[in-house]
């Protein structure tokens, strides 16, 4: 009984990290797109 507990609660607590990973990498992407057009714009500011 304990051993099919336990078993069950390793699966869902791996999937909740997998599931965290994806938002981790999703959020990371965002990110460096945001970076990214930061400094896009401070380009374009300075070159004004």
């Amino acid at each position: 009984m304990d051993k099919e507990y336990n078993l069950r609660n390793i699966k869902k607590l791996t999937s909740d990290v997998e599931t965290l990973q994806e938002e981790k990498d999703v959020v990371h992407g965002k990110l460096a797109r945001l970076l990214k057009s930061s400094k896009d714009l401070e380009n374009i500011i300075e070159s004004q």
